[in-house]
């Protein structure tokens, strides 16, 4: 295969021996250059191999890079050092593993892009910009790009789609196809099915923003209108909930963060078994509630004690004991 190595200077350093004229014509072969094998740098006669990355033989053979004579190496040590490349002005060091000079000081190869980032973010304004939605919040600086950025998280939607006349047209033509269209027994089922699981999701504050702006300037249709005695009952009836008198580990429903945190205000923080304070302790952890008679539905005040964590699993282990025997 023919390849164009009329631009790479390295190759006609390396190879001025040959012919002038070929580096001056644009189609060289490979084969004309492999011709010219080379040695090793180093001194020791070895062929060095061909690089097939950069197409020209290598200088020195593979491991002898550091087998070169003292003599060369003092000259690169008595050469002055060169500054560091990322702007900082100081003398770089000297590399004992690569012999040679490093380009960089410990740690400040990435001050280079810090600096040029830093140079960005010093041209842009220093005061945050508005967001193009209209609501007059000042945006965040992008975490990928060196710049502010246009919208606040989420308004972006808030702006009205900008549609053309053909696109409103095919609106238009696809509104006219579905009206007084019904929806068959099997799509019925399938976005029944969709539907499922979906219960119980609570909306965020935008959302219910967006609903209570919806709605503003309706009137709901049993405004004014009185419900008999009999509606009233079956409707109350309804809204009784009779699985959750009892929880899923069997607590009384009663039995909540709140009305734990009373008990422990009650007993002032303190453990009625070794009178430890939850000041006083290191890991700050919450106490527990135990049930004197254990019986978890019987949550009323009287039968309820504050207790450390340690007391707690000691208190069980010994019912537990007393019960086996």
């Amino acid at each position: 295969m023919k390849n164009n190595i009329g631009v790479d200077l390295a190759i006609e350093k390396q190879h001025s021996e040959l012919s002038p004229l070929l580096f001056f014509n644009s189609e060289i072969t490979t084969e004309v250059i492999m011709e010219k094998k080379k040695l090793c740098k180093c001194g020791c006669g070895k062929e060095v191999e061909w690089n097939k990355k950069s197409s020209r033989w290598n200088s020195f053979v593979k491991g002898h890079y550091k087998q070169r004579s003292k003599k060369e190496i003092e000259k690169l040590k008595n050469q002055e050092p060169q500054l560091c490349k990322c702007g900082c002005k100081e003398k770089a060091k000297w590399n004992k593993n690569k012999i040679r000079w490093n380009e960089y000081l410990n740690g400040h190869a990435p001050r280079k892009k810090t600096l040029e980032l830093q140079s960005i973010i010093n041209e842009l304004p220093k005061e945050a910009p508005l967001c193009k939605c209209g609501c007059k919040e000042p945006v965040i600086m992008s975490t990928v790009r060196p710049e502010w950025n246009l919208y606040v998280n989420g308004h972006r939607s808030r702006l009205p789609r900008i549609y053309s006349e053909e696109g409103r047209d095919k609106i238009r033509q696809i509104g006219k196809l579905s009206k007084g269209r019904k929806h068959s027994d099997e799509t019925k089922k399938k976005i029944s099915d969709s539907l499922k699981g979906r219960e119980g999701v609570i909306p965020n504050e935008e959302t219910r923003n967006k609903m209570s702006d919806a709605k503003q300037g309706i009137t709901p249709w049993n405004k004014g209108k009185e419900l008999s005695e009999e509606h009233k009952e079956k409707l109350s009836l309804s809204h009784i909930d009779y699985s959750s008198t009892i929880y899923i580990d069997g607590y009384c429903k009663s039995f909540d963060k709140e009305y734990k945190e009373d008990i422990r205000i009650r007993d002032k923080h303190t453990c009625q078994l070794c009178c430890t304070k939850w000041k006083d302790r290191k890991i700050k952890r919450k106490f527990h509630i135990h049930h004197i008679d254990e019986d978890k539905l019987n949550s009323h005040p009287d039968n309820l004690i504050t207790v450390c964590c340690s007391c707690h699993f000691k208190l069980h282990r010994w019912l537990k004991l007393k019960n086996i025997k």
